[in-house]
Formats: structure tokens, C-alpha cells, sequence
């Protein structure tokens, strides 16, 4: 899976790109290419809608932390092929490039973002 997001990387910047942020943003399901192949869901009026789906490019990040904390694959995290620091550091631009600063709570928030919670346990 992580390399499989590595290859893709050049279409997540395009994604990222498309809806005015900076980095890397993953589909919600993407073919081989890393294109997004899922049905639109998102009403014409609301182009923002797609970005409530940020866990899916959160989980990415998570998924390489992961996968180096239990490798220790140091060529994955540095190799120019696999590039994995810098898919989480493309990821983390992206994801900072969402937040808004929310002078309430005095911290940066991500808002209209979504969880989602698998209940196949």
C-alpha cells in the first residue's frame, strides 16, 4: 500500500493542485494511476465538498509512519523511488494548507473535515 501511494504521487499533487492547495491529496478511491475513480458525490455547488474527505490523505501519512515504525525500512523512507518522507512531508503541506486559524480555541482547525469509521468489527 505504501509504495502504491508512492507511485501515485505525481497524481495527488495533481488532485491537490485541482482544488487550490499545495502537496499531495489522495482520492477517496483511485485505479493504478491514482486517479480518482469513485462516483461524484458532491453537489455542483458545494467544490469544496471533496475536501471532507482529508482522512483518506491523513491516512496515508499514518499508514507510513506505520509501516517505518515496524520496518524500520530506512530505504523506503529515503530511496528517490519510494520517496516516503517526502509523500508525508507533501501530505503534511496539504494538510497545513487546509487549516484555518481559529481564534476561539486559539489552535489551527481543519473544519467540514469527516471521520470515517469502519463498523466491520
Amino acid at each position: 500500500m505504501c509504495e502504491h501511494r508512492s507511485a501515485t504521487r505525481t497524481n495527488a499533487a495533481a488532485n491537490a493542485e485541482r482544488y487550490g492547495g499545495v502537496g499531495i491529496h489522495y482520492p477517496w478511491e483511485s485505479g493504478t494511476s491514482g486517479a480518482e475513480v469513485s462516483p461524484e458525490t458532491c453537489p455542483a455547488e458545494d467544490p469544496q465538498c471533496h475536501l471532507n474527505r482529508l482522512f483518506v490523505t491523513a491516512g496515508v501519512s499514518y499508514a507510513i509512519r506505520l509501516y517505518y515504525s515496524m520496518t524500520r525500512d530506512y530505504d523506503y523512507m529515503v530511496n528517490t523511488i519510494y520517496a516516503g518522507c517526502e509523500v508525508s512531508r507533501d501530505i503534511a503541506r496539504f494538510l497545513a494548507n487546509q487549516a484555518v486559524y481559529n481564534p476561539e480555541h486559539g489552535r489551527y482547525d481543519i473544519n467540514g473535515m469527516h471521520f470515517f469509521v469502519s463498523n466491520a468489527y
